[in-house]
């Protein structure tokens, strides 16, 4: 009877077959993976990209509901990928697709959508008193515009500085909303009357002066056989003359008579005490 068992020399054969076997089967596990991959990101693609037999419709600026509705009845599937603010597109409604539309496709195909989320809402700031350059900058920071300027007197609010706004300070808007502004041009009284200095001494001068927005200047000294020494004989301009606000008043002080003169008796009139009143009790 022969002996079945393998001789030495057998073995190396089997182990060969063996790790044939084994490359074989990494192999074709290889190709098949291969396969796959290129079926899954070449074929598929160029199958699904072109060459269909379903045109992509143009979904832009309609309703997700009736984009969604339009796609289930040419055969196609949907998928909201995305929402984003939009100025132009309303809340609820297609800002982009993907495929773009008129692309031909397989039946089945998922069409991704972009929804807008409507516009973003801004808090509108409070601008009054502000600088227009500084509430144009504020406005921009936030996303804001500035729409149109209208300019107005006001005594209580510095020229150029923001009186009113519309809409009002906040008002919530979406982004890029126009803010109309209100600017003051200053006080409108840009002139006043000159008032009476003569007969008063310098503190007093200065203090009238001060209260209607005017300032001293020059402060001259001469003889005066009318107003006695130390007070104001004589002003200029005179007295009642219009001028604007922050015009400079020359004052003259009296030293008196010249050597050997006296004071006339309406020299002797005692000088005015009272203040002129300031311009808004006329």
């Amino acid at each position: 009877m022969a002996n079945d068992k393998p001789t030495a020399q057998d073995r190396p054969t089997k182990l060969a077959r063996l790790k044939a076997v084994l490359l074989y089967i990494v192999l074709a596990g290889a190709a098949l993976g291969l396969g796959l991959l290129v079926a899954n990101y070449i074929v598929m693609p160029l199958m699904v990209g072109g060459g269909g037999d379903v045109e992509v419709p143009d979904m832009a600026n309609m309703s997700f509901e009736a984009a969604t509705a339009l796609l289930e009845e040419l055969g196609l599937g949907y998928k909201k990928e995305a929402e984003e603010y939009s100025a132009d597109v309303p809340d609820g409604y297609v800002v982009a697709q993907r495929p773009e539309a008129g692309m031909m496709v397989q039946e089945g195909r998922v069409i991704g959508l972009t929804v807008s989320a409507g516009s973003e809402v801004v808090r509108v700031p409070n601008l009054t008193g502000m600088a227009r350059a500084q509430a144009e900058d504020a406005l921009t920071r936030l996303g804001l515009e500035l729409g149109k300027v209208r300019e107005n007197y006001n005594p209580e609010i510095p020229e150029s500085s923001v009186i009113g706004q519309n809409p009002e300070p906040g008002t919530e808007v979406p982004r890029g909303t126009k803010i109309n502004l209100l600017v003051s041009l200053g006080s409108e009284e840009a002139q006043v009357s000159v008032p009476n200095l003569v007969n008063t001494d310098y503190q007093t001068a200065y203090n009238r002066l001060t209260t209607w927005g005017l300032e001293v200047g020059n402060v001259n000294s001469g003889y005066s056989t009318t107003v006695r020494p130390g007070y104001i004989y004589k002003q200029v301009p005179e007295v009642g003359t219009m001028v604007q606000k922050g015009e400079k008043i020359d004052l003259y002080v009296s030293l008196g008579p010249p050597a050997g003169g006296s004071i006339a008796p309406e020299g002797d009139t005692p000088p005015d005490d009272g203040e002129t009143p300031p311009p808004d009790q006329f």
